[in-house]
């Protein structure tokens, strides 16, 4: 996930896939597949963090704290 295209199809594409199918969900499952999404997302960005060498593998789980992200924005949207 070294490659900001490959990232920003990973974290897009989930979007995408809800906004189709949006109309055919009951409001729990849109709830439901919204709450994976964070999940998947803050494990998306830790994955690439780690990929990068900004932080150890160890330290993934911290990317689950609220706006711990924030110090590494630029490197996980701008960066190549």
């Amino acid at each position: 996930m070294k490659n900001i295209f490959s990232y920003y199809i990973a974290i897009l594409l989930p979007i995408l896939i809800v906004i189709i199918f949006f109309e055919k969900m009951t409001s729990n499952i849109f709830v439901l597949i919204l709450t994976l999404y964070f999940i998947y997302r803050n494990f998306i960005d830790g994955y690439r963090l780690f990929l990068l060498g900004k932080i150890k593998k160890n330290e993934i789980y911290k990317t689950f704290i609220l706006f711990y992200n924030i110090k590494y924005f630029k490197t996980l949207y701008f960066k190549v």
